[in-house]
């Protein structure tokens, strides 16, 4: 592992775990627009308990400033996170 890859929170799930369940990455509940995708996960290395599982988005900025966003599934069931 490199310094420069972020330190997983052990509570929260991995990539593999993520992929398996469908997900494409974390966004953060606080609504902060955060988010990361499955080969990039916690670049900001402060993962917490606040990053929930999601899916690729369109992105609907103005003016567009990314390709995607990551967040909930539409009409999602919320699934407990556990590994």
């Amino acid at each position: 592992m490199t310094t420069s890859q972020a330190i997983p929170d052990p509570n929260l799930p991995d990539a593999a775990w993520l992929r398996s369940h469908g997900y494409d990455g974390l966004y953060c509940l606080a609504g902060d627009a955060c988010g990361c995708a499955l080969n990039n996960l916690a670049p900001c290395r402060e993962q917490s308990e606040e990053c929930e599982p999601g899916i690729k988005q369109e992105c609907n900025c103005i003016p567009k400033q990314c390709s995607f966003h990551i967040g909930p599934r539409p009409k999602e069931v919320k699934e407990k996170v556990t590994r």
